[in-house]
């Protein structure tokens, strides 16, 4: 049923919102807004089905302390 749900929000959610930005915006934007719903799609897509989406927050960790020279 979950899956039945994620399918049709993102049906719905690229013919409302995608129409608007197919217009209006420049091609940068398109394939940043496209390339985040498909992730989003995909990750949800995989908790729908139950498999088991690995954690970002590791790497965004890394990421943070690389930049400002943290010790965690």
């Amino acid at each position: 049923m979950l899956t039945a749900i994620v399918l049709a929000l993102f049906l719905l959610a690229p013919l409302i919102d995608g129409l608007t930005i197919l217009k209006r915006t420049a091609k940068k934007v398109k394939i940043v807004y496209f390339s985040l719903m498909l992730v989003s799609f995909c990750v949800l897509m995989l908790y729908s089905l139950s498999i088991p989406v690995p954690s970002p927050a590791g790497a965004i960790t890394d990421a943070i302390e690389a930049i400002f020279h943290l010790k965690g």
